[in-house]
Formats: structure tokens, sequence, C-alpha cells
């Protein structure tokens, strides 16, 4: 186990803890051994000396509760981390996937654009067939749904929102919206 290794694990930091228990307690047995009223050479006794030891050992234990307190919220951090992480994992994947259906989007415009044409031009061919085709063309009678009536008339050409008719009385241009129901669904 390395030297980092013992101070950011929770096993590391108690291993460091009983290191220091043992210097503490080799250092106080080297004292006790050597004995006499004043420890080598210093001017304090024995209990004095005794006395700095044990301080310097309660500030190793707060030292080391502190370390342990410090490991508790690196390993939160660490967490945290990790989901901040796959966040942003997710982040890109999504805005590739976001990129990806931005690049479908000119496609798709392409292809709704074409479609409309294609549905325009499709329904003019059928206009053409139905003013083509006398049965649905010819009203012998035709009663708009604002209330006129038109006798003898016939559809001489449609469009997206009127019709033109000729009758009896000439010709006129009609909205879709006033003709009967039943005869605007036979004209796209």
């Amino acid at each position: 186990m390395s030297l980092l290794d013992m101070t950011t694990s929770s096993r590391g930091m108690l291993i460091v803890g009983v290191i220091v228990g043992l210097f503490v307690v080799g250092g106080f047995t080297t004292l006790y051994s050597t004995g006499g009223e004043k420890a080598m050479g210093g001017e304090k006794s024995l209990e004095g000396i005794i006395h700095d030891e044990e301080k310097e050992l309660d500030l190793n234990r707060t030292a080391v509760v502190e370390a342990t307190k410090r490991l508790e919220t690196a390993d939160h951090l660490r967490a945290t981390a990790k989901e901040a992480d796959e966040l942003a994992l997710k982040v890109r994947a999504s805005r590739q996937r976001i990129s990806d259906l931005e690049n479908t989007i000119p496609k798709l415009e392409r292809a709704i654009s074409d479609g409309e044409k294609t549905f325009e031009t499709d329904k003019q061919l059928i206009r053409k067939q139905l003013l083509a085709d006398a049965s649905v063309t010819n009203l012998p009678t035709l009663r708009t749904v604002s209330g006129k009536v038109y006798q003898d008339a016939r559809v001489t050409s449609i469009d997206a929102t009127s019709v033109t008719l000729s009758h009896r009385d000439g010709s006129s241009r009609l909205p879709l919206t006033d003709l009967p129901p039943e005869i605007r669904k036979r004209f796209p």
C-alpha cells in the first residue's frame, strides 16, 4: 500500500493511526525504561513529557477523525462524480440523437414538398377527369347552401376553393363551401 493510498482510504488512515500509536507507546516505553527525573537530558520531568505526549496523541486522534470524515466526503463526491459522468454520457447521446434528427429534417421537408406536388398534380388530373364525365358535371338543378338555384348547370372548371358553372342564365363562380355536401364531395 503506497503512502497516497494510506492517506485516501479509511483502512490507510487506520494503519496510520496504529503506527502513530506504536511510536507513542514506543516513546513512552523508552522514557519509562530510561526513567529519571529529567528524561533525555531535558528540563521536563517524565510526567511533563507524558502529559505533552498525551496532548499530541489527542491531536493525532482528532486528525484521524477529521481525515475519516474527509474520506467519507470523498466517497460521496466520487459517487456524485460518477453520476455526473453518466449524465454527461446521456447528454452526449441525446445531443447526437438530436443532431441525427436535425439532419433528417431537410430530407423529410423535401419528401413532404414532393408529396404535396404529387398530390396537387393528382388532384389536377382527377379534376380534368371529372370535367370530362358528364354524369358528374351536368347538374339539371343545383340548389346552393345559400339558397340560390341554378337550372341546367354544368361545371366548367374546378380549383382548390371554387367551381365555375355555366347555366341557363349565364355563368357563375361559386365557393366549394356553397355547394351542397353531396355535390361538394365529388370535387377534390
